[in-house]
């Protein structure tokens, strides 16, 4: 009898250990199967009208605007993107500092496993100095820009919808005497602190399993 009550008990505890583990395992996958990491987000267009040196017109000087061309990109393969309102916030850097010269929003949206959105706009920006920055272009210098990008996202796995996360990614954006990007090159927008929550995850669960054992 006393033999029964202790495998009975070891029983219990393989099961209640094995049950445990495999929580915390599933709850693991499922963190890293959903990290914001797996999400790119590059500027593909950033045009300037009133810097662009080949277009000297009252009416091209005048257009104090900024035209964009945002792609996002979602690099999972089997899940699904629920994206909040899309926030952009414009910078100008007439020295080290920085000037807020324009905010634009964006609707949110659904993009399916893999897919790439693009969202074009134009955006009106106050601020400028534009006097001086159409100097600098005209000298063979650049000016600088910068582009924030700010959102909440859920990721939908059949019907099953993650917690909403937070991004927050930037880059800083050149513009030479064409208006536009030198080389019309990618600027990719990052954030170290995205990718930070994959590696948060598997550190609470490796601590969490060592506790256990």
């Amino acid at each position: 009898m006393k033999e029964y009550g202790g495998d009975c008990c070891c029983w219990c505890c393989r099961f209640c250990f094995t049950s445990i583990l495999s929580i915390g395992i599933i709850a693991l996958i499922f963190g890293l199967s959903t990290r914001t990491s797996d999400l790119y987000f590059t500027i593909n267009q950033f045009y300037v009208p009133a810097l662009n040196g080949s277009d000297t017109s009252s009416t091209s000087r005048s257009n104090h605007s900024i035209v964009f061309d945002l792609r996002l990109k979602n690099g999972n393969k089997n899940r699904g993107v629920n994206y909040a309102a899309v926030n952009l916030t414009f910078f100008y850097f007439p020295n080290s500092s920085r000037m807020l010269i324009a905010n634009h929003t964006l609707s949110g949206f659904y993009q399916g496993k893999g897919k790439t959105a693009k969202r074009k706009g134009v955006v009106p920006v106050e601020g400028v100095p534009w006097a001086a920055a159409i100097e600098s272009v005209s000298n063979r210098s650049t000016v600088r820009f910068r582009v924030e990008m700010a959102t909440g996202v859920r990721f939908r796995i059949l019907s099953f919808h993650s917690k909403r996360r937070r991004v927050s990614v930037g880059g800083n954006v050149t513009v030479d005497a064409s208006g536009g990007i030198p080389r019309k090159k990618k600027i990719a927008l990052k954030s170290g602190a995205v990718s930070a929550v994959a590696s948060m995850s598997y550190s609470i669960f490796v601590i969490l399993l060592t506790f256990i054992l």
